[in-house]
């Protein structure tokens, strides 16, 4: 130990005593008020609690430091420190910050500071601060960050990770990942007691057209949109994870291209329906050097295609006008059949509409037979 730090370490320890003697404790009187009034989420200034020799290193001007209170005991505190440098990574729970709004105006000890930057506490190790530590009381955060922080604390814990939690309620929000047994849903909507969710799941094995990989720390899930289930609000303290910002705007946009698709599916099976079994072969009564391949009718139109563009590898649909005059004398086989749909630039809807209205005509002939 030099001689400087020496000196330093003699002078703290002889103020305490000179403190004791004079009140009988090592803490002020104005050490005791701001202790007496600190409340839970309240943000105090304390000074580091550590011994004196280990705080003769720290970088003078930096001995005192916010702490955010999550426990409040007989004679001493519990809270989180903070610092005011970005850590790299704020999405692995470790960190929590608290953000400066562009008007708000920052005050220590009554006096105003030319600039104030965001606070970012490490929730990784709660500090004991005992009343002697205790500096001046800084602020109080808004009910909205004290809920980000419970709900971050609770994350924490319900993945083993050291936590200690202020026991507020708070809510569920969108994107918000919660379990239920051995089941886990994804926050879609929630609005006080009401809250909605899509089940996770490991894989994409199943259901595929209505599942949606979902990003979240150190984790990814897929998020089935087909499925919805009300959720106890209570659920809130099972929460076990947080969808990132890119993943919830990414379900947002799957869930309206599903919704459209899904629309224009409705849309398609009210309008279309086939008068005769796709693949029907047929000639109109009066042009009769043209063979035409029955596919579908929509609204008040029929289509079809010439039979003998059915090797082209770009098959044309076309109308057939006058679809009554058409006289039919035979049926495509079914593997020539299926090949034609795959060349022909109708979407998946149109493809599976079609074939699935030639296998319930097939089977109507076989029951017919």
């Amino acid at each position: 130990m030099n001689i400087n730090k020496f000196k330093y370490v003699i002078k703290r320890k002889c103020n305490r005593f000179v403190q004791i003697i004079k009140s009988g404790n090592n803490y002020t009187k104005e050490q005791k008020e701001i202790f007496d009034n600190a409340k839970v989420g309240d943000v105090i200034f304390c000074e580091m609690p550590m011994n004196d020799s280990d705080l003769y290193d720290v970088k003078p001007g930096h001995e005192q430091r916010p702490y955010i209170i999550v426990e409040k005991r007989e004679n001493y505190l519990l809270g989180y420190p903070s610092s005011h440098v970005r850590p790299k990574c704020l999405t692995n729970y470790k960190y929590f910050g608290i953000y400066k709004s562009i008007n708000e105006d920052c005050y220590i000890r009554g006096t105003k500071l030319d600039s104030w930057t965001n606070s970012y506490y490490n929730l990784s190790k709660v500090k004991h601060i005992e009343i002697r530590n205790i500096g001046w009381f800084f602020q109080r955060p808004n009910d909205s960050d004290l809920d980000r922080l419970e709900k971050i604390l609770t994350i924490r814990k319900n993945n083993a990770l050291k936590a200690m939690r202020m026991n507020r309620k708070f809510n569920l929000d969108k994107g918000d990942i919660v379990a239920d047994g051995d089941k886990v849903f994804y926050i879609y909507s929630s609005f006080k007691d009401d809250v909605y969710a899509h089940s996770l799941y490991s894989d994409k094995s199943t259901n595929t057209d209505y599942r949606k990989k979902v990003y979240a720390y150190n984790k990814s899930y897929y998020v089935d949109i087909s499925d919805f289930t009300q959720l106890n609000s209570d659920l809130y303290q099972n929460i076990i994870n947080q969808a990132t910002g890119e993943s919830i705007k990414s379900v947002e946009e799957f869930k309206k291209k599903i919704k459209s698709k899904d629309s224009n599916k409705n849309k398609l099976e009210k309008e279309m329906h086939c008068k005769l079994i796709p693949g029907t072969l047929m000639r109109h009564k009066e042009i009769t050097d043209y063979v035409n391949v029955y596919l579908f009718s929509r609204t008040k139109k029929s289509y079809g295609i010439y039979y003998e563009d059915i090797e082209e590898n770009d098959v044309l649909i076309h109308i057939l006008k006058r679809f009554r005059e058409y006289k039919r004398f035979d049926i495509l086989d079914r593997e020539t059949f299926d090949k034609l749909i795959e060349k022909t630039n109708f979407d998946e809807d149109m493809r599976n509409f079609i074939i699935k209205q030639r296998n319930i005509w097939e089977e109507r002939l076989i029951q017919e037979d």
